[in-house]
């Protein structure tokens, strides 16, 4: 028998004839179906992760930065600048919003591989709706 990715096509074999069990065909398809190029989940995931890095890459060098304009500064200014950068978020809101939506685009995958013979658009939509109504105070 043979398990193939709905995305490229890519497929794995099992049963009496072959070295791989169903589950273990299944549990590399789902290994495949995490990186495979096709999948627009996988891509808008890896994207994410980018943007996410980008702004973390961003935020240390803001800090070095005032680090360094701060040594210039009066004692008390630097005890402001200290205290301002320790009140700051760890994470922006953005990059909250960005690890928020890569989570959600697992979650999204996942529901669709737990069902391969249902309709992953429709899945999808429900999910997408179910977090309108969430995000408009209507369903938590």
């Amino acid at each position: 028998m043979i398990a193939t990715c709905i995305y490229c096509g890519h497929q794995v074999q099992h049963g009496s004839r072959h070295s791989a069990t169903q589950q273990e065909a299944h549990k590399a398809l789902i290994e495949h179906d995490r990186q495979c190029p096709k999948n627009p989940i996988a891509q808008e995931l890896a994207v994410e992760r980018e943007r996410g890095d980008a702004l973390a890459a961003h935020v240390e060098l803001l800090h070095r930065e005032g680090d360094a304009l701060a040594y210039g500064l009066h004692p008390s200014d630097r005890d402001d600048w200290d205290g301002l950068k320790a009140d700051a978020p760890e994470s922006s809101l953005a990059r909250l919003k960005a690890q928020w939506q890569a989570e959600m685009l697992e979650v999204a995958k996942s529901k669709v591989i737990e069902d391969p013979h249902g309709d992953p658009i429709a899945k999808l939509e429900y999910m997408a709706y179910r977090m309108r109504r969430q995000a408009e105070g209507g369903e938590h």
